[in-house]
This record gives C-alpha cells, sequence and structure tokens, in this order.
C-alpha cells in the first residue's frame, strides 16, 4: 500500500526540461500517478512555458513520490492555521533518488489550475478544502 488515502484528489506534477538550475526554466510539465510514481498525462495546461510538452517524459517513474505525498499531507495537516487551506508543497527528486522538501507556497494563484485538473478536484476542493465545505 501507498500509504495515499483514496479520497485525495491527488496528481502530483514535475517540471523538466530546464536548462538551468532551478525549475523556472522548465519547458516539460506532467502529472505524476502518485501510486506508482509514473507520469501519466501532460501538464500543457499549467503555464505557457510549457504547452509543447513532449511526449517522451510520459511513463517516466520517479521514485519516492507516495512518500512525498503522505508527508506532504501529513505536514499539511499539522499546520496551526485553520484558514490555510490549499498549500502546493514543492519538493525535487536529487540525483541519489532522495525527495527533499524545499518550500510550501500558499496556492492561491496556482490553485484553480489545480482545481479544474478533473471533475473529483473541483467537488473534493468544495466539499473539504474550501470555505463553503467547513
Amino acid at each position: 500500500s501507498s500509504g495515499i488515502n483514496a479520497e485525495w484528489p491527488l496528481r502530483p506534477g514535475v517540471w523538466a526540461g530546464s536548462a538551468s538550475e532551478t525549475s523556472h526554466g522548465a519547458t516539460n510539465c506532467y502529472m505524476i500517478d502518485p501510486h506508482t510514481g509514473l507520469t501519466c498525462n501532460y501538464g500543457k495546461w499549467y503555464n505557457p512555458n510549457f504547452v509543447n510538452t513532449s511526449s517522451e517524459g510520459l511513463g517516466v517513474y520517479y521514485p519516492g513520490v507516495a512518500e512525498a505525498v503522505v508527508t506532504a499531507v501529513e505536514t499539511h495537516e499539522s499546520l496551526p492555521y485553520s484558514w490555510l487551506n490549499v498549500v502546493g508543497w514543492d519538493c525535487m527528486v536529487t540525483e541519489d533518488s532522495d525527495i527533499v522538501f524545499f518550500e510550501g507556497n500558499l496556492a492561491a494563484w496556482r490553485c484553480p489550475r489545480r482545481l479544474f485538473l478533473s471533475l473529483s478536484n473541483l467537488i473534493y476542493f468544495i466539499g473539504y478544502i474550501s470555505w463553503v465545505g467547513n
């Protein structure tokens, strides 16, 4: 078992193809199945830089994704701020295949892009995360 709750509408993303040492120059974006660690869909809609995302990145395995998702959720649940409903937990895979978290972003600007990724994401947000559901 991955430890991931089946109710969580999670779809981690990976930004790839950066010519710089940061993700800010990334030109490809993929969604990752958190249970398998495999890239499973494009994220062309996420940012104008990703519109030409290559199909070569589909089916790529990212080790430790399930563990990273569980860590992010557990960290989020331990936050002392009830108003902080949505956080973008950024992490990276090191050359040794370790997952390292390096920041958490208040996800107000990115949230709409995640909400409409799927109908299940939107329903989950309205019912469990947003002010409407609380």
